[in-house]
């Protein structure tokens, strides 16, 4: 059995379905197919799921909504038409009209794309449709029961040998809808490849795989064939957006390979995601990153151990989750993403000072992280110094230095505006003298 998961590029127009109805009925084991919204059809589009928020938005406010509700509504009608789907879509979103008040759930709103591109797809594809409400249920703490979830996955297989689900939510006990993190139907789609011990995961998407840097910054970065669930797991949640990074545990535990493909190129080989490590003959994986981060420096007074301040400093942040956290002799760097501490900082800064052990709390803003992912440094600490030289011939500020004890990665901080001058001199430093030893 295949699990296969259709990201919202994939499924973006009415072109688009065809090749994804070309994609299952080619193998006859790809019995469960999951969806995301409908994606961007140009780069100057806007994506279903954004034009929902805008939505929820606009019915919170009690301001006019007409527009953006056209425009989600076309969008599907569109596809309805070219491809003479035979569900009533009109009937559909005058159901859910019947539902906009100005105390509509963000989560339902939200996750109707998904909603509705499933029900189409199964239309068009003649699967049965299974609502995610129906399978994946989530505890009242918002993480997921595993349990009861598989249960119901197992049982609905038995009704529907083939389906459509549709990605990005499930339910509470009582019904009602929770949406996961932006790009949560990945973890939709490892859930169901993990309950039902898939095959293989297919995540088909608008590339041909892991590359090595952000296409973007990096042009002809290069393919990763094999990647293993760890190192893909690093490069995802330090930035690469080809498969969320909360997708890859649910298939690891049960050694169920990725397959990571291209809707619009099926026949390239794409890049397999297992718990082997590959054996080609290299040291460096990818480069990936992230912008805009805050660091909070916590000093220590000179009579305070380290441990001392640990114990507050957890308990100041005990409900905020960070990105990093550095150790240097008298101090720790918290790192945290700006966005999840914006208008926060000052009220932590005051909790800071409340311990007799802080000395002094400072804020560094409009960081950036980038990692460089590779295996065995201590094998090739050539490979070090050529990533803090390649920084150094361009200038480039170091803020901060991480490298863990497990050799995985080295994360360098710099500043936002270095950002894109940081991914291209590492790449490029990285890809010349030991090019036979890396990539």
């Amino acid at each position: 059995m295949i699990v296969a998961k259709f990201g919202g590029s994939s499924v973006a127009s009415a072109e688009q379905f065809k090749k994804v109805k070309d994609i299952v009925l080619s193998n006859s084991e790809r019995s469960v197919v999951v969806v995301s919204a409908l994606g961007k059809k140009t780069p100057d589009d806007i994506k279903t799921t954004d034009l929902l928020y805008s939505l929820h938005s606009k019915l919170v406010k009690r301001k006019p909504y007409g527009d953006i509700y056209e425009t989600i509504k076309n969008n599907f009608y569109d596809i309805c038409d070219r491809l003479s789907l035979t569900i009533d879509m009109v009937a559909e979103f005058t159901e859910l009209e019947d539902e906009f008040t100005p105390h509509i759930s963000k989560d339902y709103i939200i996750t109707c794309g998904e909603y509705f591109t499933a029900k189409m797809m199964a239309n068009y594809l003649d699967y049965d449709f299974v609502d995610a409400v129906e399978l994946i249920r989530f505890n009242d703490d918002g993480s997921v029961d595993k349990a009861t979830t598989y249960s119901l996955i197992q049982k609905a297989i038995k009704l529907h040998p083939r389906m459509v689900v549709p990605g990005f939510y499930g339910a509470f006990s009582d019904g009602t809808v929770k949406a996961f993190p932006r790009g949560g139907s990945d973890i939709t789609g490892a859930i169901l490849a993990a309950a039902l011990n898939a095959d293989c995961y297919e995540n088909w998407t608008d590339v041909s795989g892991v590359l090595s840097a952000d296409p973007r910054i990096i042009n002809g970065a290069r393919k990763i064939s094999k990647i293993s669930y760890a190192e893909l797991r690093e490069l995802t949640y330090m930035g690469a957006s080809v498969l969320h990074d909360e997708a890859i545990e649910p298939v690891r535990e049960l050694k169920i390979p990725i397959h990571i493909k291209n809707t619009n190129f099926p026949d390239d080989p794409g890049t397999i995601v297992s718990g082997e490590m590959a054996e080609e003959n290299y040291f460096i994986k990818g480069i990936t990153g992230k912008r805009g981060y805050t660091v909070i420096n916590v000093k220590r007074k000179p009579n305070a151990s380290k441990m001392d301040v640990l114990k507050h400093v957890v308990k100041v942040f005990q409900k905020q989750s960070f990105e990093q956290i550095s150790d240097n002799i008298d101090s720790l760097d918290l790192i945290f993403p700006s966005v999840t501490i914006k208008g926060k900082t000052q009220t932590y800064v005051d909790k800071l000072y409340e311990s007799p052990f802080v000395a002094n709390v400072s804020i560094y803003e409009n960081l950036s992280l980038i990692s460089v992912l590779g295996r065995h440094f201590k094998d090739m600490p050539e490979i070090i110094g050529k990533v803090f030289t390649a920084l150094g011939d361009e200038e480039i500020d170091i803020k901060l230095i991480a490298h863990g004890i497990d050799e995985l990665s080295i994360i360098v901080g710099i500043d936002d505006d270095d950002f894109v001058n940081s991914v291209n001199c590492i790449y490029s430093g990285l890809n010349g003298e030991f090019a036979s030893k890396i990539f």
